[in-house]
């Protein structure tokens, strides 16, 4: 079973019957009239995927930040957290709260329908994360994840991102780092009680902020790109008004 509202909405109510592929609403807007197109991408596509990657690594630890330090304000919360790791021997709700990091490997290849959108997208935000904000050096391998979300796209043929495609897009960019993180962050060292727990938050976790988030962001940027595009041809269509002199005066 499937959910095709994505598709539909974005290739009938954004852009019309006769759209071919939903990231050409982007191009459109300001389509290059000369030069050559970077192979596989246009120069649209690339700097879609340059931005999404600049961006998420600017903006992804300072959101988690602030959602950390709003939700330990809440006694429940920590109560929760808490309960959480005496039960499990590690912190599973905190990774609960980062499940959501890779996003950009998805709504990269959901914007950009080429191969590699989300592993390029995602190496640029793991050399931004440790150039810009100081993370661990590992993450200069975070293209791994976007490689996961590739990968998933592509055995589709790039023709499915309903749902269950985008969830475990999702998923895959998870588990792609889960082996750097298991090593980097001494996870053989925790219970296995955590591991196990932890890997299914993460896998649950992932498929929604991962795999939905990126998408829905993914849906608005195309129907705010389709509203400009609509309001713009409907301005270069709208027949010039003349002046139409009504009576002459002596002058």
């Amino acid at each position: 079973m499937t959910y095709p509202f994505v598709e539909r909405d974005v290739d009938k109510s954004t852009y019309g019957h006769d759209a071919k592929r939903p990231c050409s609403i982007i191009q459109d807007l300001h389509k290059p009239k000369w030069g050559r197109e970077i192979l596989p991408f246009s120069r649209r596509e690339l700097l879609t995927v340059l931005a999404i990657g600049i961006v998420t690594s600017l903006i992804d630890h300072r959101v988690d930040e602030l959602l950390f330090r709003f939700l330990f304000t809440i006694p429940s919360v920590i109560s929760l957290a808490g309960y959480l790791t005496a039960e499990t021997g590690g912190p599973v709700f905190g990774d609960l709260l980062q499940s959501w990091f890779q996003y950009g490997a998805v709504l990269a290849p959901f914007l950009v329908r080429r191969p590699g959108a989300g592993t390029i997208a995602m190496t640029i935000n793991g050399f931004g994360q440790v150039f810009l904000n100081g993370t661990h050096t590992p993450h200069l391998l975070y293209g791994v994840t976007g490689l996961g979300a590739d990968i998933v796209f592509a055995s589709f043929r790039y023709r499915r991102y309903d749902i269950p495609a985008v969830s475990l897009a999702g998923v895959a960019s998870a588990m792609f780092w889960y082996p750097i993180v298991y090593f980097t962050h001494s996870l053989n060292l925790f219970p296995s009680s955590f591991i196990v727990a932890d890997l299914a938050i993460r896998v649950l976790g992932s498929a929604v902020g991962n795999g939905l988030l990126g998408a829905a962001i993914g849906l608005v940027i195309l129907r705010v790109a389709g509203r400009i595009r609509n309001n713009s041809i409907g301005v270069s269509l709208e027949p010039t008004k003349q002046t139409v002199r009504t009576s002459y005066s002596d002058s």
